[in-house]
């Protein structure tokens, strides 16, 4: 999100200062490694919204980058067909206007053999759906920022209120590390994800 708002920001002739505690390229917040997926299917129509306006800041960042970000590979969510997570989320999309798929279980078997569900249980497919490499995207949106006037500061910031003394505008993007700060409460979780190691990942389909 630091990364980001930096470069909307110098590409807006905004002059930018983007502070760091980690050396960019770092492991240590939840933007790290070759992917993170894509998508406006949330169970949360907020997110689907911003999620929407999203997808073209995508498309944009990959063509100034010259390819290797962003690929739409489809998206798969899958569950009983009364969850209330996906009754929200289509909720959520149809509200929006936003194009996706019900495949029955026999109909995800045809299109994505891989992919198994139970009778009772139902998949949504969402088309533009897909994945960023996480790593090249943070950087070379730092890069992008620093290329139009942007510095780059490695420090921890005690007291982002002090940094008003000397900037007119403070934008905190802090992730896990803004519980440190007694201005914003909030609680910090951590979410388990996991990866599947499979034979010939060209032949199964989306994310």
């Amino acid at each position: 999100m630091g990364a980001s708002t930096a470069l909307a920001l110098t590409d807006r002739g905004h002059t930018v200062t983007l502070f760091d505690q980690f050396e960019t390229g770092h492991r240590q917040g939840s933007s790290h490694g070759n992917s993170r997926i894509v998508r406006s299917a949330y169970p949360d129509p907020f997110y689907e919204e911003i999620m929407l306006d999203a997808y073209h800041h995508w498309s944009r960042l990959d063509e100034r980058f010259g390819g290797g970000l962003h690929y739409e590979s489809g998206l798969i969510y899958a569950g009983h067909r009364n969850s209330i997570n996906l009754k929200t989320m289509r909720d959520g999309l149809d509200s929006l206007g936003a194009p996706y798929e019900v495949l029955l279980p026999a109909d995800l078997q045809r299109v994505f053999p891989a992919f198994q569900l139970e009778a009772d249980e139902i998949a949504v497919y969402e088309r533009r759906a897909g994945w960023v490499n996480a790593h090249a995207a943070v950087s070379s949106s730092i890069q992008m920022a620093e290329s139009q006037g942007a510095q780059f500061v490695k420090t921890r910031i005690e007291h982002p209120g002090e940094l008003l003394r000397e900037f007119d505008s403070v934008c905190l993007c802090m992730g896990a590390w803004v519980k440190d700060h007694d201005a914003v409460d909030a609680q910090v979780i951590g979410q388990t994800f996991g990866y599947l190691d499979v034979d010939q990942p060209d032949h199964h389909g989306p994310v």
